[in-house]
């Protein structure tokens, strides 16, 4: 109680010169839970951010006759009804499944002709998530062959707009063509899904390739909570092979996107390098800060040693002080990197290259856990760490002391 007392009477006191050091200090402090809480909602809203563009665009389980060593087969599968329901009975986790072919192609317009990958799904698939991303027109009627919607940077180099005409080459034996009418155009800023990507309806391809309705390359399945992937995927495993299909490979969309992932763990690495970083400047700022209060009140320290003062309390005194001046500079640093993260949110004023970085901001994720997290991890860390200079005040000899001017 002494100790916090005398502390909390004098940590503000007028100074002379030490008073412009303790508020660098009090700013060192501020600007370093400013720049990790916005590392940390970058990092956040990174991950976020293409996780749920990942998620939208495929499924979290997929099941087919292959795998990402060997590639896809084209053996046909055979998805019925009833296996569908079973799978549903049997998986209580599980909130839409649709089947899917995907088949390379020859796209021509009028001016240009580019390869890519039509994927034909089936009505299942309500394509959520590129009605969210389309820049132009609406989605294919899901009873039509024949309408399709394409990425916005293969419909620029085609020149396409919605309405118009593309003809679609097949490269079977013997060759097969067909004419479809684009009735959209997205745009998810990931770069090999604009510039390659064609959706339509399954029933085109079921006729290219003379498939069965119930005839498909694989099954996507949409989780209601993706926290456990890799558990639902096991299980999903189990019920297949309880239904007889050991021949079906089921896999996660981490393992259709393995650099992707990987890159974004990678952020959370650099994260972890700037939280201690700052933290080494953080205290380091404060421990220098500290000192200067010791010198300054060496006078105050010899009064305290004479009247009986302990060297605990009096290194409590310090302790507390640093602490008032560190958890001031939090505060600052909470409104400021709060208030970054807020604006470029709402406005997206800080902007990115979408080829590089898969988006055309730079997203950030608000996160009152992570700056509740950054507070007591500040606060905690560096006040630990001022008991070393505040070491430095039992030197202090109170004849001594109390003799200087």
């Amino acid at each position: 109680m002494f100790s916090r007392y005398i502390a909390l009477r004098t940590v503000f006191h007028k100074r002379g010169k030490s008073t412009f050091i303790i508020w660098i200090g009090v700013v060192g402090i501020a600007v370093s839970v400013c720049v990790i809480q916005i590392a940390m909602a970058i990092h956040g809203g990174f991950k976020e951010s293409i996780t749920n563009t990942i998620f939208g665009y495929e499924a979290q389980l997929q099941v087919g006759k292959y795998n990402a060593e060997e590639g896809i087969s084209n053996e046909p599968l055979h998805f019925t009804d009833s296996l569908v329901q079973f799978i549903r009975k049997k998986h209580s986790n599980i909130h839409k499944i649709s089947h899917y072919i995907v088949m390379p192609s020859l796209a021509q317009s009028k001016s240009d002709l580019e390869g890519i990958m039509l994927k034909g799904v089936s009505k299942e698939n309500t394509l959520d998530f590129f009605k969210h991303n389309l820049v132009a027109g609406t989605l294919p009627h899901k009873d039509s062959a024949l309408q399709v919607i394409v990425g916005k940077v293969l419909a620029n180099k085609l020149k396409l707009k919605v309405g118009d005409k593309l003809k679609l080459f097949f490269m079977q034996n013997p060759p097969k063509a067909r004419v479809v009418k684009i009735t959209g155009i997205f745009q998810t800023n990931m770069h090999n899904i604009d510039e390659s990507t064609v959706v339509g309806n399954i029933g085109l391809l079921h006729k290219i390739l003379n498939w069965e309705d119930s005839q498909t390359m694989g099954m996507e399945i949409w989780l209601k909570n993706t926290a456990h992937i890799e558990q639902d995927k096991e299980q999903l495993k189990n019920i297949l092979h309880s239904a007889g299909l050991l021949e079906q490979e089921v896999y996660t969309v981490y393992q259709l996107y393995p650099n992707l992932f990987n890159w974004i763990d990678l952020q959370g690495g650099h994260v972890r390098i700037i939280i201690m970083l700052m933290l080494i400047v953080a205290t380091i700022n404060m421990t220098c800060t500290l000192l200067v209060l010791i010198l300054e009140q060496t006078k105050s320290v010899g009064i305290l040693k004479a009247v009986g003062a302990s060297e605990g309390q009096i290194r409590g005194i310090f302790v507390y002080q640093a602490g008032v001046l560190i958890a001031l500079g939090s505060m600052v640093g909470n409104l400021l990197g709060s208030g970054i993260i807020l604006v470029q949110q709402k406005y997206h004023l800080f902007k990115l290259n979408p080829e590089s970085y898969f988006l055309s901001y730079v997203p950030m994720k608000f996160s009152l856990q992570n700056l509740l997290l950054i507070d007591l991890g500040v606060i905690s860390v560096c006040t630990l760490f001022m008991f070393f200079p505040a070491l430095y005040s039992k030197k202090i000899s109170p004849i001594k002391a109390l003799r200087t001017e």
